[in-house]
């Protein structure tokens, strides 16, 4: 029913480490790919403007491994994009394989831009050229900026961040000591990760330690893991207000209460697990630790 007219783009995809020099592990190999084609996945998404790729998607967008060499475990991949025609009309825009590159690399070189400047206790902003389409970066003490981001790349960082850390929280410098993802046909670096990489990729949570009081409305709970969800209808700090938070019980003795007032509004003393979030540029709330149920 449709002709397309495809674009090509040849990249090297190289995986470094103890899992690839016999063989290849196949739970590490398989992982790192699926990372892989979920982070390209997104930056297709940000260009289309979409939520989800469909099956018509698929069919215009693919990454095909085009051959697998020794020496670690190196794969050479295609990526093929192009436009749908039928009877001589265009459906869909042709989405060429550099963007996506493009797109990938801007992104990536964002997050670990932000994310080793706040990890420097750097102060952070970003603002829009006022047209919308680049970011602009601003980062104190750094001589290089500011930093022009194109909004889609922005966009991008947004929605594959988890996909980018997941793929970096892979190396372990041993099993898996470098992830090299390189585009052949420009001769150019879209993502190199490391052990560096990892550590600036991955930033861990932590807990406020300034107790509050909230009113929340418990919706679901699990006893024996003592966790559960909660909406969260009344607070001193109003960003938390109407939010709906997974959270942990910290005395079990608490676990019966929790109970008793599932369904209903109910007063909870809670510490806040915060982690930062690069696009935002603030700590946000992941989940809740009650301490008090009243």
């Amino acid at each position: 029913m449709y002709d397309i007219d495809y674009n090509e783009r040849d990249i090297s995809f190289k995986l470094e480490g103890k899992s690839f020099d016999n063989g290849y592990d196949f739970n590490d190999t398989l992982m790192s790919l699926n990372y892989f084609q979920d982070i390209l996945d997104k930056a297709y998404l940000t260009i289309v403007n979409k939520d989800r790729m469909s099956k018509n998607d698929r069919t215009i967008y693919k990454v095909k491994a085009t051959e697998i060499r020794k020496g670690s475990f190196i794969a050479d991949l295609m990526i093929y994009t192009g436009s749908a025609m039928q009877i001589g009309f265009s459906v869909l825009n042709t989405y060429y394989p550099s963007l996506l590159l493009d797109i990938t690399k801007q992104g990536f070189e964002y997050l670990k831009t932000v994310l080793q400047a706040e990890k420097d206790g750097k102060r952070i902003s970003v603002s829009n050229n006022g047209d919308g389409d680049v970011m602009i970066l601003n980062i104190e003490g750094d001589s290089n900026a500011p930093i022009y981001v194109g909004a889609n790349a922005f966009d991008f960082a947004d929605r594959a961040y988890n996909s980018i850390r997941d793929l970096s929280s892979m190396i372990d410098n041993d099993n898996v000591k470098k992830i090299n993802i390189f585009d052949k046909t420009e001769k150019r670096n879209i993502m190199k990760l490391g052990i560096k990489e990892k550590e600036i990729l991955n930033v861990e949570p932590k807990t406020d330690e300034t107790p509050i009081f909230i009113t929340g409305r418990i919706f679901r709970i699990d006893v024996r893991a003592k966790t559960g969800k909660m909406i969260v209808v009344k607070s001193e700090i109003e960003d938390l207000i109407n939010g709906e938070f997974n959270f942990e019980i910290l005395d079990s003795s608490d676990i019966s209460k929790c109970c008793s007032v599932i369904g209903r509004e109910a007063e909870f003393g809670v510490f806040r697990r915060i982690q930062y979030d690069p696009i935002k540029l603030t700590n946000q709330v992941i989940y809740l630790r009650v301490f008090k149920v009243k």
